[in-house]
């Protein structure tokens, strides 16, 4: 059997890229397998990513040593894993030797010079910085004797304002919402005689609906209804009435009536109420 040749352009799949420090793996990253650091861990960062989906490169893996040293030298080797379009099993690598120089008398001269700008630029900034904190410090010293004598003021103002917030609170609790009804036929919870000056008195068959209200009122509080909307059909007359009962500090009934002395019907009645702060 004749020898198989291979290359790059070859690879359908990439599986993984492994780097290897003389001959120890350092780091790995597959398509399945986040990039990670096999040695040097928590000295050194990896990043990479396999992704076959894309046109192009597919693959790539990268790491970095913020502070190496004669450990990290020695021979690298990258080492890609992949599939061909025949399905046999396919390896690329190359390799680079990292060399770890000790640094020279001239090398050190030159960073303990960087230094030492670098630490007299420090020493006249914080000169400048002690100054004005010495000022700052006198301004403070004047303020907090000033914010010492409006304290008891500021404490006398703040229990008048928790009082104006509590009656502001209440004052301003307004709360309003729909409810269905639905139709007169189901009103079925009871009787009762509705007297008014206009029509004298009128028999109405009503159902009753709890509403409880999101916040309770710390007084009784005033609620209107009115109809927001309904149906009754060309033929049909429909004598009804909505009233607000048993309010209260946490909600009230609903009552929806119907009048029962002729024929009347409403259907899909929707009630609008609004509950308002008693004075």
């Amino acid at each position: 059997m004749g020898k198989r040749s291979t290359s790059s352009d070859d690879v359908k799949v990439v599986t993984s890229l492994i780097v290897t420090r003389d001959g120890v793996d350092i780091a790995s990253v597959s398509e399945h397998i986040s990039a990670q650091a096999l040695s040097d861990v928590g000295s050194v960062r990896v990043d990479g990513l396999v992704d076959n989906n894309v046109v192009g490169e597919k693959g790539y893996i990268s790491m970095t040593w913020t502070y190496p040293s004669v450990s990290q030298g020695g021979n690298y080797s990258c080492i890609v894993h992949g599939i061909d379009e025949a399905g046999h099993d396919v390896t690329f690598s190359s390799s680079v030797f990292v060399d770890i120089a000790e640094p020279s008398i001239n090398d050190l001269v030159g960073y303990i010079h960087a230094l030492q700008v670098e630490n007299n630029k420090l020493k006249v900034n914080l000169s400048q910085q002690e100054e004005h904190i010495n000022e700052q410090d006198q301004t403070i010293k004047q303020q907090d004797q000033t914010i010492k004598q409006q304290g008891q003021t500021i404490t006398q103002q703040g229990q008048t304002i928790k009082q104006h917030e509590t009656m502001i609170a209440e004052r301003s609790h307004l709360e309003e919402g729909s409810f269905y009804c639905g139709s007169s036929p189901n009103w079925n919870d009871g009787n009762t005689v509705v007297y008014t000056p206009e029509s004298g008195s009128r028999h109405f068959r009503y159902k009753d609906f709890p509403v409880r209200f999101s916040k309770p009122y710390t007084k009784t509080p005033r609620v209107s209804v009115e109809v927001q909307d309904g149906h009754w059909g060309a033929d049909d007359f429909a004598w009804f009435r909505v009233d607000a009962r048993a309010v209260g500090t946490q909600g009230f009934t609903l009552r929806c009536g119907i009048n029962i002395d002729g024929n009347h019907r409403i259907d899909y009645l929707r009630v609008r109420w609004l509950a308002i702060p008693s004075a």
